[in-house]
């Protein structure tokens, strides 16, 4: 499955490049950024050891499932692949940014979380109920 925030040009997904607008506007009507169906309860971020730490998060909320889900296919998720591009691929007539940064570690995780607001382009957890590391 693609992804509901990642820019697909001329019909081919750009796994690595997130559409900043659709990000962002998902979130802001709680749908998640897997899927894009409407988010009612608890939600998921994914993020290394600091987002789990602070509660931070660059990346948006998605159903728990299906942050698990992401947490076993997505390569930059499951530790099969820590490569990024330095900059985000530029796609015409779009804002876009890398779909993840760097882990120095390798290790990723899940918060789930009740509440969350965003500020700027970056989203704040509150409430959180639990963290695991899952690669």
């Amino acid at each position: 499955p693609v992804p509901a925030n990642v820019v697909i040009d001329k019909g081919v997904p750009d796994f690595a490049t997130l559409d900043t607008a659709t990000a962002l506007r998902l979130a802001d009507q709680r749908q998640c950024a897997l899927c894009g169906e409407k988010m009612r309860g608890q939600v998921a971020f994914i993020g290394g050891p600091k987002s789990l730490q602070s509660g931070v998060f660059t990346d948006g909320p998605m159903h728990e499932e299906c942050a698990r889900f992401a947490a076993t296919v997505c390569p930059f998720v499951s530790g099969d692949h820590r490569q990024y591009r330095e900059t985000p691929k530029q796609h015409e007539g779009m804002e876009t940014r890398n779909a993840g940064y760097v882990v120095p570690d390798g290790a990723m995780g899940i918060l789930v979380a009740w509440e969350y607001s965003r500020v700027n382009d970056v989203f704040v957890t509150r409430i959180s109920v639990k963290r695991e590391m899952v690669a």
